[in-house]
């Protein structure tokens, strides 16, 4: 694939029409799929990985462990093959961004972090997703690059190349070290990623609920009402939860934590405790300003409607 420029053809059926991203070991491609009659993602190991064994390896572990799940907020696998040396698979193509392309773009705006509500509703859709993942799996690999935010206010979990099949015992011990995102990596999985369970995931979920509030990792021992005093404090008790050194204090499932924050979320809503940031606030105060102004405007200004606004 490399060398590939719009408009050129792969395995005689894909049209490529842009370059989406580009990883440690493969490329991304929005292809044109002719047979298909459709647009989908195409991803496709790097020349120079084709021949390395454990680059192969966790790119069949991410298409086995994506195709076994069917469910709307994992991207769906559509084909894997081999062509002329090229191990590839194509994938629903998602319109939206990740969730760290988001948050920096928010940052770009001024906004360091997220509201309690949206960081409520990205998480537990999430959490909804892995419900039904770790019945099969575990992704071992959660991060907000791995989380796609799309255009009709649903989330997508991507990237199950370090997933752990529960059927399937997991020998890419030192590619989930390496590879992994270690700001988001449960203690347990630094130091024994073949042996973690679904409670690695929670943690993960743990860090990103504390950067999406705080605007920070947790790398600072410092609790998000010290970083972020205007939210409730049961964010503390959630976040200390989910990201507790010892698997066995955390969340027991996905479930479980999905609960807790719909109980933290309505507990701030009834005792009137302020769910946005400072700034989204700042925000919705200006507006109001603007239209207080425009409704003065208007009794300063006398309008007067045409015949053909007039109701007979």
């Amino acid at each position: 694939m490399a060398g590939f420029e719009v408009g050129d053809f792969f395995a005689d059926r894909y049209e490529i029409k842009k370059v989406l991203g580009k990883g440690g070991m493969g490329m991304v491609y929005l292809v044109q799929d002719w047979k298909r009659d459709r647009p989908c993602a195409l991803k496709m190991i790097l020349p120079k990985y084709a021949t390395n064994r454990q680059a192969v390896r966790r790119f069949a572990r991410e298409v086995n462990a994506a195709r076994q799940l069917d469910h709307p907020g994992v991207v769906k696998i559509y084909d894997a093959k081999q062509h002329e040396g090229h191990l590839y698979y194509t994938m629903e193509y998602l319109e939206g961004k990740s969730l760290r392309a988001w948050m920096r773009d928010r940052k770009l705006r001024g906004k360091p972090t997220v509201g309690l509500g949206s960081a409520v509703r990205i998480l537990s859709l999430l959490c909804h997703a892995l419900e039904h993942a770790h019945k099969i799996t575990i992704h071992r690999d959660l991060s907000p690059e791995n989380v796609m935010l799309m255009r009709n206010n649903t989330v997508k979990l991507l990237d199950f190349g370090l997933a752990k099949l529960n059927n399937y015992d997991s020998d890419l011990t030192r590619v989930g070290i390496s590879l992994g995102k270690i700001q988001y990596g449960a203690p347990e999985q630094r130091i024994d990623a073949k042996n973690v369970d679904h409670r690695a995931d929670i943690y993960s979920l743990g860090v990103m609920f504390y950067e999406m509030l705080t605007g920070e990792l947790p790398l600072s021992g410092k609790k998000i009402s010290e970083l972020s005093p205007h939210l409730p404090p049961g964010c503390d008790a959630l976040a200390d939860k989910a990201m507790a050194p010892d698997p066995e204090d955390r969340f027991e499932s996905a479930r479980e934590m999905r609960h807790a924050l719909t109980r933290l979320f309505q507990s701030a809503q009834k005792k009137g405790e302020v769910v946005r940031t400072h700034i989204e606030k700042k925000e919705e105060e200006e507006v109001s300003r603007w239209a207080k102004w425009l409704q003065r405007l208007r009794e300063l200004l006398p309008f007067k409607k045409s015949s053909k606004d007039e109701v007979p």
